[in-house]
C-alpha cells in the first residue's frame, strides 16, 4: 500500500485549472520531488497535500485513508506532516532552541521529553552548537537548518518541502543540498519536495514528477526522467536535450522541418509531426565536414557559432543552421575550442537520439518501431496539453 496517494485530483482557481487529474503514489521512505517552471501546479500541489486546499475531484490518501476529497478534509495540525516553506519563517525572538521546541510546546510535550527530542533533532541537522544563538545572528543556510529541525522535531510521517533553498546562494545550495538528502536518508520519514531546478531535483530524489500545465508528463528515477525523456516537454525542460520538429510522411521516412532534411533510419510506422530529441553531449563539431568517413546514415548539418559559455571542464555552444536557422545547444569537453561567428559542421548519431510524440517515446533507431496503438498499450502516459515551443 502506498504511503500517500494522489487519485485523480483536480484543482481550479476560478475558472482556472491548476490540478488537471494528478494521480501520484508515494511509497514510505520515498523521496519524490515535484519538478516544473512556475505555474505548472507543483506548489498547489504540496498545499493540497498539507490541507490548506480541498481537491475539488480526486481524494487524497495517506496510509490507505482517505484525508482529503470534495466532501471532507482532515486539518493540517491532524495530520501528522510538515511543512518546510521558501522562507525560513523563524522566529526573531527566539533562540534556536526555543524556535526548535515551539513546535512540541503546541503538542503538549514539555520537560525532559521536550529537551531530549530537541538535543537529538539539533544534532542531526548539525545546530547544536547555535542553541542559544538568536536567527538574525546567522546565516541564511542556518536559519533554513533551524526551519528544518523544527519541522522535524515533532517526528512527521510526511514532510513537505517547498523549494526550501531557493533564497540561498549557490554555495549555500550546494551544501544544503547533501543535508536534506543526509537528514531525509538518516530519519527514513516520506519527503515531497517541490523544486524548479532540475540539478536539485536529480540530485535529491528518488523519483521525479515531472509537471506541465498542471498535469504530471512523467514521473521516474533521475536516470530515467534524465536519460529517457517521455515528451518534448521534459526533453526541454531537463535541458539536456535539443529538440527539433520533424515530420513522419506517407512512407515513413524522418524530415526535419527547419533543415528540409530527411534522416536516415529504418521506416517508421508514426505519422505527421513529431520531434527528434537529440543530446547536447552527443554532437560532434568540425571546421570542415570531414564527417563522411564516421558513416553514411549521420545527419550533417552546416551552421555558424553564435555563442560561447565556457564552464570549466564543457565549454557550451550555440550553433545556427546555415540552411534553416534551427539552432542547436552542444556541450562539449574536447581540446577543440570554435570562435562565436565560426562556421562549422555538426554531426549527429540517430542512435543517441530519441523519437517523441505527445507523451509517448521511443529510442530513436530502433529496428522494430512499435505501432501507435502497441505504445499506447505499452506506455500509458498522460498526453500533454502543451503545444512544442522550438
Amino acid at each position: 500500500m502506498p504511503h500517500l496517494n494522489l487519485k485523480h485530483v483536480r484543482y481550479q482557481f476560478g475558472s482556472a485549472t491548476a490540478i488537471d487529474d494528478v494521480h501520484l503514489s508515494i511509497e514510505r521512505g520515498e523521496f519524490v520531488s515535484l519538478l516544473g517552471p512556475s505555474g505548472c501546479g507543483k506548489s498547489t500541489t504540496l498545499r493540497l497535500l498539507a490541507g490548506f486546499l480541498v481537491p475539488q475531484s480526486g481524494a487524497i490518501e495517506l496510509n490507505g485513508t482517505v484525508i482529503a476529497d470534495p466532501h471532507r478534509n482532515v486539518t493540517p495540525e491532524r495530520r501528522n506532516m510538515a511543512l518546510i516553506f521558501q522562507s525560513y519563517a523563524v522566529w526573531p525572538h527566539m533562540t534556536v532552541y526555543e524556535n526548535v521546541a515551539y513546535g512540541l510546546g503546541i503538542r503538549g510535550i514539555r520537560g525532559a521529553e521536550a529537551a531530549k527530542r530537541v538535543r537529538e533533532i539539533m544534532e542531526v541537522v548539525g545546530i547544536a552548537h547555535l542553541a542559544q544563538r538568536y536567527p538574525h545572528t546567522m546565516s541564511g543556510g542556518q536559519q533554513q537548518r533551524v526551519a528544518l529541525a523544527r519541522a522535524l522535531v515533532v517526528r512527521p510521517e510526511v514532510l513537505l518541502l517547498d523549494e526550501p533553498l531557493s533564497n540561498l546562494d549557490a554555495a549555500l545550495r550546494a551544501e544544503m543540498r547533501y543535508e536534506i538528502r543526509r537528514i531525509h536518508e538518516t530519519l527514513g520519514m516520506t519527503s515531497v519536495y517541490v523544486t524548479h531546478d532540475q540539478l536539485e531535483a536529480l540530485m535529491l530524489s528518488d523519483r521525479i514528477a515531472v509537471m506541465n500545465n498542471g498535469r504530471l508528463e512523467q514521473v521516474g528515477t533521475p536516470q530515467e526522467v534524465f536519460e529517457q525523456p517521455a515528451s518534448p516537454f521534459v526533453a526541454a525542460f531537463i535541458g539536456h536535450w535539443n529538440c527539433m520538429a520533424a515530420y513522419c510522411d506517407d512512407s515513413g521516412q524522418l524530415i526535419l522541418h527547419e533543415e528540409g532534411t530527411m534522416v536516415s533510419r529504418p521506416a517508421l510506422e508514426w505519422r505527421g509531426d513529431v520531434v527528434v530529441a537529440v543530446p547536447v553531449d552527443r554532437i560532434d563539431l568540425r571546421r570542415n565536414n570531414e564527417f563522411g568517413s564516421l558513416g553514411s546514415e549521420r545527419l550533417q548539418i552546416e551552421g555558424v557559432i553564435t555563442r560561447v559559455c565556457y564552464f570549466g571542464r564543457q565549454t557550451e555552444y550555440r550553433f545556427r543552421s546555415v540552411r534553416g536557422g534551427m539552432e542547436l545547444r552542444i556541450e562539449l569537453t574536447s581540446d577543440m575550442h570554435y570562435r562565436v561567428g565560426e562556421h562549422v559542421f555538426a554531426s549527429i548519431d540517430p542512435h543517441v537520439c530519441r523519437l517523441l510524440r505527445k507523451g509517448y517515446a521511443q529510442p530513436f533507431f530502433d529496428e522494430t518501431a512499435a505501432s501507435v496503438e502497441a505504445l499506447d498499450n505499452r506506455m500509458p502516459l498522460p498526453p500533454t496539453t502543451a503545444p512544442y515551443h522550438q
